[in-house]
């Protein structure tokens, strides 16, 4: 998707009167259709309070003897409108005075208001998409409101400025929906749960990982499951029920192609919560994480990050962009990252590269061209095995897997994507694709302890080779039309994939490995089996899609927002060495459908229903015998609301969910024979809240909360060669409370910040036999602004030195890392 970008700068001059003046801004229609340890452990829930009273009472403190010191001041308040009269949404309007500046976005109504600047000129620029620039002056002494007209850009103006955003939030309701729909609507008009974690937001939190990043949004929860997969959950809902992207590319399910990434190289991750079926097919009954690579922008920069800490830690990352040419524009961007491991012997090293060009042959005509590398090479940590019912701290250091282990990953991506603006008011899109999976790996995966001889015993020897190669191409038309007087925007389009997909790994099934026991506090070294590869399965999947979306305004301040999807899914499995193809056809219609109403120009709600499906098991899994079952149907009821109050001081969004998945594969026992049924269902319901206020213009707090009830509703499980019914019982590794608290102050150069995150009590298994604690953690960081453009942060993680783990199961756990310690020099240089 293109973004087109235009800036506006205005310079208005205000004059202190008794009365308000109004201050309009007429645009233009867009053409396009618009290692120190410690035992101390404080009480969490306490201590975490008492810290986070004090903070915010030194915040508050601080800014009071600040606002004493200041003078007069005024308010601005801008209008946007186009030439015909209609408001323009998604305008960013920034003020600057010196070192001072101020960023806020036109909602639905075409305002933004500024409160309290200080008196005298500022400059304001305005960025909006598909219009040119404009410039005036402010001068501000009162309350004043000022019209400005914008003129219609073509493509050849989408790179010519790169949008300014303000203060880093999960919640940027102004931004393009692009993770939630095609059409050109913003993340307040999606009737659905739409999370954008933008690389600045990542950097101010120092997330390093996509794990990590991501569980800076309501809810979410991220783990490195099976030793180095990365797995998401969210809502009661995780693995491969989760879809994770790259660019919009669903490469394959969560467990065939989630591998650890450094964060360095995103512009952005965008969280779909819930069914999203409609924009990536099937599969994502629980949500979808889009990883977002950066693109080319016509100004020149260099951004760069170094980072050393705790356990080895490491990060070095460089990206330039400028131009090459008249109307061509380049982005190169390399990371390499890596670890000595948390956990004795556990090295990681991960490497990335993107590269990315984009020429505008006319104004009207964009074409950009993209790739990325991705290699990581992990000596997997899988887990810790509990010591009598629970974790030994003599343990915490220790990992039980073979010494040669080895787990070596490659992944290509690219793309050639083009947007050509026709007369009308048409757009078009197309974006063809191709990615690529090569992965080795040998590794133990089970470990428990057994106390009648007192070992822990090291099985489950588990071998993987993957060859994977994927084509698409995927294209669509929208345009604005006028119904009745109201606008309609209606997308269309189509998409094409193939993917071949090779497998190989363990002899057979049950080949026999021997069980190796280990001293629990002194293991000697064991090694690999050394078992070759044994090729396994070759899998051909085709889909063909046809999709559409729409908007209509059907009465003033209400909107229905509606898609579908219909695909059809051929699959060929075919298994070595009987080489005799199982095939099967599934054309499975998903969408979603919902309505928005304005209750007043920045506060909204909305409600809507959307469904998805997936496999009884993912595609590539499917054998001929499991190929007779249907795809199971999941679908979601949303209501919520998102908006702003106090001039874009608070902003927030609220969401009630209601999940559930039918039909079920469960297998029980029937007349002493083992019988699988489409009978289950198993669902979800909670609700959650996130808020980011900005009392005062140096201090920023966010906060989120997400509750879950999650439920097996019928399912049944054979336990010992006896059915044991679940129906009932809780899912696995689902907490039911979640939360964060995230304050920043800026004193001078300084930002003081903290992140105080607590995640409830949680099942290890299905019959709900083993409770798993909640915990508790507290990081914080201090960064300096050494010079505009460079900044020193300092950071403290887990700084309780929580022992936890956020993946479990009845005998082990992955523990997450102790205490830990990194500085990080982070530059952005700009028209050098």
């Amino acid at each position: 998707m293109l973004p087109v970008l235009s800036e506006v700068s205005v310079r208005c001059r205000v004059r202190q009167q008794s009365g308000k003046l109004q201050l309009s801004v007429p645009v233009s229609p867009l053409s396009m259709g618009s290692s120190m340890r410690t035992r101390f452990v404080p009480s969490d829930v306490r201590t975490q309070t008492i810290l986070l009273s004090v903070f915010l009472l030194v915040a508050g403190s601080i800014e009071i003897a600040a606002q004493a010191a200041d003078g007069a001041r005024g308010d601005v308040t801008i209008v946007v409108s186009d030439s015909t009269g209609a408001r323009v949404a998604n305008a960013t309007v920034v003020l600057t005075r010196g070192g001072q500046r101020h960023s806020l976005t036109t909602g639905t109504d075409g305002i933004v208001r500024f409160s309290g600047l200080v008196a005298g000129e500022w400059m304001a620029t305005i960025t909006a998409d598909g219009f040119r620039r404009w410039t005036q002056t402010v001068t501000v002494a009162g309350e004043i409101a000022v019209p400005v007209s914008l003129d219609v850009a073509g493509l050849a103006e989408t790179v010519q400025v790169e949008g300014v955003s303000g203060p880093p939030t999960q919640i940027p309701l102004a931004a393009p929906a692009t993770g939630g729909s095609m059409l050109d609507i913003a993340v307040r008009d999606l009737p659905a749960s739409l999370f954008l974690v933008g690389q600045s937001l990542i950097q101010e939190r120092g997330a390093r990982s996509v794990e990590e990043a991501v569980q800076l949004a309501v809810g979410m929860q991220a783990s490195t499951g099976v030793g180095s997969i990365p797995s998401y959950s969210t809502r009661g809902w995780g693995g491969n029920n989760v879809s994770i992207l790259r660019d919009g590319i669903r490469q394959n399910t969560n467990s065939q192609s989630s591998r650890p990434l450094d964060a360095f190289l995103l512009d952005r991750i965008e969280i779909l919560k819930g069914p999203a079926s409609l924009l990536y097919g099937e599969g994502a009954i629980g949500g979808a994480v889009n990883l977002v690579s950066k693109s080319p922008t016509s100004e020149m920069t260099v951004d760069s990050l170094l980072a050393y800490g705790s356990y080895g830690q490491y990060r070095a990352g460089v990206g330039i962009n400028g131009p090459l040419a008249r109307n061509v524009f380049a982005r190169f961007d390399v990371s390499q990252s890596g670890s000595d491991g948390y956990v004795g012997d556990s090295p990681q090293k991960l490497v990335a590269a993107s590269a990315s060009i984009r020429w505008l042959p006319t104004s009207n005509v964009s074409i950009k061209t993209s790739g990325q590398y991705l290699y990581d090479d992990t000596s997997s940590y899988y887990a810790t095995p509990f010591i009598n019912g629970v974790f030994d701290r003599r343990t915490r250091d220790i990992n039980y897997n073979m010494e040669d282990r080895l787990t070596k990953s490659h992944n290509k991506f690219g793309q050639v994507e083009a947007d050509v603006l026709l007369g009308g008011g048409w757009q078009l899109h197309n974006q063809f694709f191709a990615a690529t999976h090569a992965l080795d790996w040998r590794n133990y995966e089970g470990y428990s302890y057994n106390s009648a001889i007192n070992k822990v015993e090291v099985r489950s020897y588990f071998l993987i080779w993957r060859n994977d190669l994927l084509l698409g191409n995927r294209g669509y038309a929208r345009k604005t039309f006028s119904v009745a007087g109201r606008p309609w925007k209606l997308m269309i389009g189509g998409e094409v994939q193939r993917n071949d997909m090779e497998r190989a790994g363990n002899p057979t099934p049950d080949f026999p490995v021997p069980v190796v026991q280990l001293d629990p506090f002194n293991p000697a070294p064991h090694f690999d089996p050394g078992f070759a590869y044994v090729r396994q399965r070759d899998v051909l999947i085709k889909t063909r899609a046809a999709f559409a979306e729409s908007v209509v305004e059907v009465a003033p301040r209400v909107k229905l927002v509606s898609g579908l999807r219909w695909e059809q899914i051929d699959l060929a499995y075919t298994p070595y060495p009987s080489l005799v193809t199982a095939s099967r056809t599934y054309e499975p219609t998903t969408g979603r459908f919902g309505a928005v109403v304005d209750l007043t120009a920045h506060v909204n709600v909305y409600a809507s229903y959307s469904r998805a499906v997936e496999p009884t098991t993912q595609l590539v899994s499917l054998t001929g015998s499991q190929q007779r079952f249907s795809l199971v149907p999941g679908r979601q009821i949303e209501l919520g609301s998102k908006g702003g109050l106090f001039n874009g001081r608070l902003e927030g969004t609220f969401a009630y969910f209601d999940i559930e998945k039918r039909d079920i594969l469960i297998t029980q026992l029937i007349d002493g024979i083992q019988t699988a049924q489409q009978i289950g269902r198993q669902s979800s319901r909670g609700i959650e809240l996130a808020v980011t206020a900005r009392p005062v213009s140096t201090f920023r707090v966010s906060a989120d909360v997400a509750y879950t009830g999650a439920r097996f509703d019928n399912f049944i499980q054979i336990v010992n060669n006896v059915n044991t019914d679940m129906t009932g019982k809780t899912p696995p590794n689902v907490p039911k409370v979640i939360w964060n608290i995230s304050p920043l102050q800026q004193i001078g150069p300084l930002d003081v910040m903290a992140t105080f995150r607590s995640v409830g009590t949680r099942w290890a298994d299905n019959a709900n036999t083993r409770l798993v604690d909640g915990y508790s953690t507290i990081d914080a960081a201090v960064s300096y602004r050494v010079r505009q453009g460079m900044r020193l942060t300092v950071r403290g993680r887990n700084l309780a030195d929580k022992l936890y783990t956020q993946s479990t199961s009845n005998t082990a756990g992955r523990l997450e890392p102790p205490r830990a310690v990194d500085v990080t020099l982070a530059m952005d240089l700009r028209r050098f």
